[in-house]
């Protein structure tokens, strides 16, 4: 199945995960909200922006939208998903990855257009291994957690994991190849190995569309 992917621009919302350290006052936040536009419309926005920082003109248009005569309309557009939201692969037990992960917020049209369903989540692509397959360094996935037992079909781009016996875990994005043991393959098709000895591939989630492209900063 191809994925589905939204080029549509992009309202998301990040919320930091539980359990991390308390920051400080310059650090501290609560919520974060980026909007992604493809290159014409960013033209667009600048030239309206007329020599103001874009981000600064941005927010003076959301906010008197927000507290316009418009309010009600807004309200209603913004109709959300909130998803699980991993930064990366997990390379640790999966639920124990779920219970520290952040949030995801996509806008209700982006949701419909992907299908989105209950249990889906939001996983970062690290590497560009998975190039050859249209999915960047930091692309954004919608993936679908399998049922237990569950196998992805040939080719499907997989959330993987392993674990040997000192209980290393290995996490990471590739194609699925069916077998026994099942392979793993990079973007370009060629066979990719576990860094762990003796472990063997354990298919956790499979990818459902592309939502975009974020760079996170440590």
């Amino acid at each position: 199945m191809p994925l589905l992917h939204t080029d549509a621009a992009q309202s998301i919302m990040v919320r930091q995960p539980p359990g991390r350290r308390e920051k400080s006052e310059d650090e501290r936040f609560s919520e974060r909200i980026a909007v992604y536009f493809q290159p014409p419309q960013v033209g667009k926005i600048e030239a309206a922006a007329g020599g103001k920082d874009t981000s600064v003109f941005i927010r003076e248009v959301v906010m008197d939208r927000v507290d316009g005569p418009d309010a009600a309309a807004l309200d209603t557009a913004l109709q959300q998903s909130r998803l699980k939201f991993l930064t990366k692969a997990p390379a640790g037990p999966w639920n124990a990855a779920l219970d520290m992960a952040g949030e995801f917020v996509l806008s209700k049209q982006v949701a419909d257009e992907l299908e989105v369903r209950n249990g889906d989540v939001v996983v970062r692509v690290e590497g560009q291994s998975m190039e050859g397959r249209g999915i960047p360094d930091g692309c954004l996935l919608l993936m679908r957690p399998l049922p237990e037992h569950g196998e992805p079909r040939r080719g499907e781009i997989t959330l993987v994991q392993a674990i040997d016996a000192d209980e290393n875990y290995f996490g990471a994005i590739k194609a699925w190849i069916p077998g026994d043991p099942p392979t793993l393959q990079d973007g370009d098709g060629n066979p990719c190995e576990l860094p762990l000895e003796g472990a063997k591939p354990h298919a956790v989630a499979v990818a459902r569309g592309i939502i975009g492209k974020i760079a996170v900063t440590p």
